[in-house]
């Protein structure tokens, strides 16, 4: 129980911070590397050997979960105003039918991980680990080849003059001075 607080803890911590790293680095980038960067601990959790690295480790990989927020800025970016709605909910909707998916097939991921070592169940559920490594480690890799706007990357384009480099300041200035923003907050 402590370790899915803890989870969900760092979860709605981790999409604080993601905000600020979309609008400075890019959402393609914060994705990329949120995703590679929870891998340390989907590793050392086969490894946890008492319960307060398991709960430690079980919040560092739920910050994997402001990925959302990558997601939806990166949609936001990627299209249209005509379309952006629509793109936004199938992002959304993917994302959740995703974590729907996750906890309808891990239970055979650990029942098929329980026969490759007779029936460890100790060990099987460490093994099962790298079903959900190997998809951080492609997906994080995958995103990183990608574009971040559909007519460049962020750098090319703040070269060219074409784009604006971003400044938090002045984001969270405007965010905390937003009547739209504080009310949607609320």
């Amino acid at each position: 129980g402590t370790s899915n607080a803890l989870a969900i803890t760092g979860t709605i911590a981790f999409r604080l911070i993601m905000g600020w790293v979309c609008d400075k680095f890019g959402a393609r980038k914060g994705l990329g590397i949120l995703l590679l960067g929870t891998l340390p601990a989907i590793v050392l959790i086969m490894f946890a050997q008492n319960a307060w690295q398991f709960i430690l480790l079980r919040c560092v990989i739920g910050f994997g979960l402001a990925t959302f927020v990558a997601c939806q800025t990166w949609c936001s970016q990627m299209f249209s105003k005509s379309v952006v709605g629509i793109a936004n909910a199938t992002a959304a909707g993917w994302g959740n039918l995703g974590g729907g998916v996750t906890n309808l097939t891990m239970p055979f991921v650990f029942l098929i991980a329980a026969s490759f070592v007779n029936q460890d169940f100790s060990l099987a559920w460490r093994v099962s680990y790298v079903v959900p490594l190997l998809f951080h480690l492609f997906g994080g890799l995958l995103v990183l080849t990608a574009r971040d706007l559909p007519d460049g990357n962020f750098r090319e384009l703040e070269n060219l003059g074409v784009k604006q480099k971003a400044r938090s300041g002045v984001v969270l200035s405007v965010g905390f001075t937003n009547i739209n923003a504080l009310i949607l907050t609320l």
